[in-house]
């Protein structure tokens, strides 16, 4: 997949939570497809965001972080524990293991715990 760093995340909004993948490369342009969605803790469940196939994404030197994300995937900003869940791969060939985000934990209060955070 060359020199590409990419990590799960979600973006809390005033309204919604919206999840997605950062992607950052070191050298060269590069293409990567990712296969993502998001985990609620109530109701359990994922919900995929791009199909199994996952959605062909570009990225290159000296832009920064890019942040990947597709239309409707996002909820709406409810007490709930949440997670974004990425599988990356080269143009073809194997998916990555998957890899979770932070779990979000959105209070009645509409304020944000991150427990990898406030651990200490």
């Amino acid at each position: 997949m060359g020199p590409v760093q990419w990590w799960p995340c979600a973006r809390v909004e005033k309204d919604r939570i919206t999840f997605g993948v950062m992607l950052r490369s070191a050298e060269g342009r590069q293409t990567v497809r990712l296969r993502f969605g998001y985990l609620t803790a109530v109701p359990k469940r994922f919900t995929a965001c791009t199909g199994d196939a996952g959605a062909t994404f570009s990225v290159g030197p000296g832009t920064g972080t890019r942040w990947i994300t597709v239309t409707g995937c996002s909820v709406e900003r409810s007490p709930a524990a949440v997670q974004a869940k990425v599988w990356a791969g080269p143009e073809t060939g194997a998916f990555s293991a998957p890899v979770l985000s932070p779990t979000l934990h959105i209070q009645q209060d509409g304020s944000v715990v991150d427990l990898t955070r406030d651990s200490g």
